[in-house]
């Protein structure tokens, strides 16, 4: 249901070309409380970006959602992407730090991941958000309501099998919003973090609840995967004023996941 109970601010949202993925849900999510929304992504996604924003912004009343090419490897553009967020209306004010590394060489033994593959997962997942937090700053420590909101995963706090890489890139969020939250505290910038749990994106083959076998795990308590509206929802309350006096957290959105035995 639209809102406004964003309405005057600005966010920027990483990763978010693939239409059910969860950075253009939260890009979604946000926009229909009334914010206005640059959604980015590689340059390679540059055309399924630009879709993915004109269907969004297809339900909602005005255009909100602006694509903007970054790649979050480089510091340079994550420099230029945060510029051009903020010049969307004269101000930043909400960041959410979504990019990933797609699976790759790094989901494997560690006996038997690479220099290279270590490397790129944690460039992306951990120095890119690192990157694009020290760009917004400035803007969101001028706000007032400054949000940093970063998407780690259920696997930075739960054992999951060949995913040692992608782990410890998802953990190092975990420690990068706890610090961080202390240092930039007294100018009313919360930073908080969301561990997701297995989300169906339509990017993995989810592994049913009777079976053994699949890459991603879907047993939770609540008897069901995730979807990226989850998430979203989730990200809208913290970019609320509402959750104005939670900061330094990580919250767990995975259907009781991480409270399970691991099988």
């Amino acid at each position: 249901m639209t809102s406004a109970s964003l309405m005057g601010r600005t966010a920027i949202v990483t990763g978010g070309a693939r239409a059910r993925g969860i950075g253009a849900a939260v890009a979604q999510t946000l926009a229909q409380q009334g914010a206005t929304v640059a959604l980015t992504d590689i340059a390679r996604c540059e055309d399924e970006l630009a879709k993915t924003c004109a269907a969004i912004n297809a339900d909602l009343p005005e255009d909100r959602v602006f694509p903007v090419t970054a790649d979050v490897t480089d510091t340079e553009s994550c420099d230029a992407a945060i510029a051009t967020a903020a010049a969307l209306t004269g101000a930043l004010d909400i960041l959410v730090n979504n990019a990933g590394a797609p699976q790759g060489d790094d989901r494997k033994d560690l006996a038997e991941v690479t220099d290279e593959a270590w490397a790129f997962v944690l460039d992306v997942n951990l120095t890119g958000a690192f990157r694009m937090t020290r760009a917004a700053l400035p803007h969101l420590r001028r706000s007032g309501r400054g949000r940093v909101i970063s998407i780690s995963s259920a696997a930075a706090i739960r054992s999951l099998s060949d995913r040692v890489a992608y782990a410890a890139s998802k953990a190092g969020l975990l420690g990068m919003t706890t610090s961080l939250s202390g240092d930039v505290g007294a100018d009313r910038v919360t930073v908080n973090a969301i561990c997701p749990g297995s989300i169906d994106t339509g990017r993995d083959v989810v592994r049913p609840a009777d079976t053994a076998t699949g890459p991603v795990y879907s047993w939770t308590p609540l008897g069901r995967v995730g979807i990226a509206e989850d998430i979203a929802n989730t990200v809208r309350f913290l970019a609320s004023d509402e959750a104005a006096f939670i900061t330094g957290q990580a919250i767990a959105v995975d259907g009781g996941l991480s409270t399970t035995i691991r099988r």
